[in-house]
């Protein structure tokens, strides 16, 4: 090698590492971090951060969310995290799919009925409830029965907002001696 190569071959070679598109050639190899298992407790890291009725902007909100905020994480959809519904957040039925309640829990009438966000036929759908399963009744609106969600109901959150605080642990079933 020439003497002007071996200032020339390091200078490049300096340059070209500390280029910020291309840093693992340069840099040792980073260990992955293993994200945290579902399900996991999270905190809202924004003020006012949207809790929505599915994994995008597009689905309807259903409340905001202040700073602090604890949330049960249940599970991730690309950019959104799939959260516990707080107790304030109803779910609807109409009532012609809705028997009547006994100590505030009502069977539902029928297959495919449907789990709505909101008092009305356009409004985002959960999912589907069928006969026999049974609903806590929490009031009534108009034809629209409100109770309890479901368990299978979500509220979503932007992942930007949500910073990981602690796992859950692990319930073990058939306990050993």
């Amino acid at each position: 090698m020439t003497r002007p190569q071996r200032i020339l071959v390091p200078f490049f070679l300096c340059v070209f590492c500390s280029l910020p598109s291309i840093p693992a050639i340069c840099e040792p190899e980073s260990v992955p971090v293993a994200a945290p298992r579902f399900p996991w407790t999270g905190l809202v890291a924004g003020s006012g951060v949207n809790l929505r009725s599915g994994p995008g902007r597009s689905y309807e909100i259903l409340l905001q969310l202040a700073r602090g905020s604890k949330l049960r994480v249940l599970e991730r959809r690309l950019s959104w995290v799939g959260v516990s519904l707080p107790d304030n957040v109803p779910a609807y039925l109409h009532r012609s799919y809705v028997g009547e309640p006994e100590q505030d829990w009502a069977p539902v009438k029928g297959e495919h009925v449907q789990v709505r966000v909101r008092p009305s036929d356009s409004s985002t759908s959960w999912g589907e409830i069928s006969s026999p399963e049974r609903v806590r009744v929490l009031g009534t609106y108009g034809e629209w029965v409100r109770v309890l969600p479901p368990s299978f109901c979500r509220g979503w959150v932007s992942a930007e907002y949500v910073v990981f605080l602690q796992q859950e642990e692990e319930t073990v079933k058939g306990g050993l001696s």
